[in-house]
């Protein structure tokens, strides 16, 4: 589950929940499971592509990966198949944020040409930033334009505190692949170092949940806390840790954001 990317695109269609709970809209199981196949493509595929390049790889997924790589294949094709198939049901307007969404995950991987082959993920200082955009809009964005709901600033609140919680996390698995980042990427922790970075990292937090309890102020106790959580796992987070504690853990922070908040707001 974990592993095979699972986990995450659980938290991915997760973080759209908040979207419907905050703005009071009813809940689009069409969207949420287009989000949740999409997802799973888009990371699947990212794994599949590195162990079927020349390239060397090492970790517990990739390895993982590596030995199961008919199921990895399977769930490939479903959850593309599954995503086209959704795509069928959804406004044509979110064609305007998916097209280019769409293109930025695969030159996140995918080469292009220009001077020499590289990826998106290979422009300096962007690979984070790149994350949480995509993240944000998938969240906020996707379910705004389904919903035909205006783009406010409450709206534009929403997509920054997802995009700078996001954020905090993107840096954390920079510091896990800091060794294995060329220097010319640049990212936070090549540039400041292991623990400066997840100082800023929580700093990130903190600004994603001051944003979300400026929207909801019942928010403020309950995401505290889990900022002070966040905080615990960001600091013990170094490259020396192995796959699960980011896969699981860290990744599994975005579900526990999601689950108090619903339920901060559901239960006030």
């Amino acid at each position: 589950m974990i592993y095979s990317n699972v986990w995450i695109a659980s938290g991915a269609i997760s973080l759209s929940f908040i979207f419907y709970i905050i703005f009071n809209l009813p809940f689009d199981y069409t969207l949420s499971c287009f989000v949740f196949s999409t997802t799973l493509f888009i990371y699947n595929w990212q794994r599949f592509a590195k162990i079927k390049s020349d390239q060397p790889f090492t970790g517990q997924r990739l390895e993982w990966m590596q030995r199961n790589k008919v199921s990895v294949l399977f769930l490939l094709v479903f959850s593309g198949c599954s995503g086209i198939f959704l795509l069928l049901f959804l406004q044509l307007d979110i064609l305007k944020i998916l097209i280019p969404f769409s293109v930025v995950a695969f030159l996140y991987v995918g080469k292009f040409p220009f001077k020499k082959l590289i990826n998106l993920r290979d422009v300096p200082l962007v690979k984070a930033h790149l994350v949480a955009g995509i993240w944000a809009g998938m969240a906020v964005l996707l379910p705004a334009f389904q919903a035909n709901v205006e783009l406010d600033n409450e709206i534009w609140i929403l997509f920054s505190s997802i995009y700078f919680f996001i954020l905090s996390l993107a840096i954390i698995f920079d510091i896990r692949d800091i060794e294995m980042d060329e220097p010319s990427k640049k990212t936070i922790p090549q540039l400041i170092g292991i623990k400066p970075a997840s100082f800023v990292a929580m700093g990130f937090n903190l600004l994603a949940v001051g944003l979300l309890i400026y929207l909801f102020n019942e928010l403020f106790f309950t995401l505290i806390i889990f900022s002070i959580l966040s905080a615990f796992f960001y600091f013990f987070a170094t490259k020396k840790r192995g796959d699960f504690y980011f896969s699981f853990w860290i990744d599994g922070l975005i579900i526990l954001f999601t689950t108090v908040t619903i339920l901060t707001i559901l239960y006030e």
